[in-house]
């Protein structure tokens, strides 16, 4: 499997503009602001961006997220309060 990034790319787009999350903020199932999405990474096979990567570096599986209206934040059921 091969990961690149989205910004560091040509051939791959998300199919609604919507899900290009890159700078928003995150913030965690409880509400608290926990970073910036800097860029996305996506699976070269599947064609599938599998992970967002915050501003800090550290990597949120996609999974683990929800994309609201204008922020991403953690998924509740994943990260109760």
């Amino acid at each position: 499997m091969s990961q690149e990034y989205y910004s560091q790319q040509d051939t791959f787009s998300v199919v609604h503009p919507q899900q290009d999350v890159r700078h928003w903020p995150v913030f965690g199932a409880d509400g608290l602001p926990i970073g910036k999405v800097r860029d996305m990474l996506f699976n070269t096979e599947t064609e599938r961006v599998e992970v967002i990567e915050l501003t800090d570096g550290n990597r949120i599986p996609v999974e683990e997220i929800e994309i609201l209206e204008d922020r991403v934040r953690l998924a509740p059921k994943l990260y109760p309060l």
